[in-house]
């Protein structure tokens, strides 16, 4: 069957960016176990412009799984309204929205879900010939894919002989190989080491500017994404609670931070000199009250190249300690840069 095209398709503007690809508008998703009901989405609404990378942020359970099936027609939701091209994902059938995900959307998700019986080629190649592509096209454009994220070479390899890095790369190979407009990926850097994170990004980055390909990902970690996303969508508890640059989302999420040190009270003018010159801090005084303690404000570049302000607690530390002066008791407002961007999240 055939997907018609709608007549918000037909006359949207042709230009690259003239038009969202995805406009969702007061999404709502309810899960009922039998015994309770889950909110997953509660009038979710957002934009995603063609061409852009976009990550979806948030704790465990916020949601962002069960954002992007909806995005994607996976999932069905009870209300609102999800346009996909100018097209409304929840108006087709389920046979139409097969049609238009094989040939429109790539997908990436947690664990791979790759057969392990069938090489990386044969993987990839697969969503072809279920679209009815002939096998030497299917093969052609499989080899391409597999080409396209280094692993040319690894074709004829079953999952069981891949690295984790290996296999996802074969992912992202089978998701590309439709050249479809649209990629969705859930968490595609689970499980690799920091650096492993940083290259699976750059290189779904590179891959999708090369083709004009709009990417929405899913990650916990706002980190992860500070060099391949601009722009970062917040979930907590099912709801939209933030959404901007990685810069911006820094300053909201209440940074810079700060600490309180407990130094001997003969020492304490020794201390705010050497703080005040400490790396990673903005700032030095005494606390309110009478406590005699000091307080420090971290810069904002200490949050963020530390992920958690420990280049700016590590630097007071070290000043105090090449000072003399002995640290009776010290303590850091918030932990990690991801902890401290959800607290703003936080219902009552």
């Amino acid at each position: 069957m055939t997907v018609e095209r709608t007549r918000a398709e037909e006359t949207a503007p042709a230009s690259a960016g003239a038009s969202p690809i995805i406009q969702a508008t007061d999404v709502v998703k309810t899960y009922d176990t039998g015994r309770v009901e889950v909110h997953a989405l509660r009038g979710v609404s957002l934009t995603i412009q063609r061409g852009e990378m976009v990550a979806i942020m948030g704790p465990s359970g916020c949601g962002k799984t069960t954002l992007l099936n909806c995005l994607s027609g996976l999932d069905t939701i009870d209300s609102g309204l999800i346009m996909v091209g100018g097209a409304d994902i929840n108006r087709m059938s389920d046979n139409e929205k097969t049609e238009y995900r094989a040939r429109r959307m790539g997908f990436v998700f947690q664990f791979y879900n790759l057969l392990p019986v069938l090489s990386s080629v044969e993987n990839v190649e697969l969503p072809l010939l279920v679209s009815g592509v002939s096998a030497r096209e299917a093969r052609q454009k499989a080899l391409a894919a597999l080409g396209a994220v280094h692993l040319g070479d690894w074709a004829e390899h079953r999952p069981g002989e891949l690295s984790g890095g290996q296999r996802q790369r074969v992912t992202i190979a089978r998701a590309l190989v439709n050249d479809p407009k649209l990629i969705f990926l859930d968490e595609p850097t689970l499980g690799l080491d920091p650096a492993g994170q940083r290259q699976m990004l750059q290189l779904i980055r590179n891959l999708a500017r090369q083709r004009g390909t709009t990417v929405i990902l899913s990650t916990h970690f706002l980190d992860e994404v500070e060099q391949a996303c601009p722009r970062v969508i917040i979930l907590n508890r099912g709801r939209v609670v933030a959404q901007g640059t990685v810069a911006e989302m820094i300053r909201k999420a209440a940074a810079p931070r700060t600490g309180r040190f407990q130094v001997p009270s003969e020492m304490q003018e020794t201390a705010l000199t050497a703080l005040k010159g400490a790396r990673g801090v903005a700032s030095a005084a005494y606390a309110d009250g009478h406590d005699g303690s000091l307080m420090i404000t971290l810069d904002e570049a200490s949050l963020v190249t530390a992920q958690s302000g420990g280049a700016g607690m590590r630097g007071a530390i070290t000043a105090l300690m090449d000072a003399g002066v002995p640290i009776l008791s010290f303590e850091l407002e918030g932990s990690r840069l991801s902890d401290a961007f959800f607290s703003m999240t936080k219902e009552d």
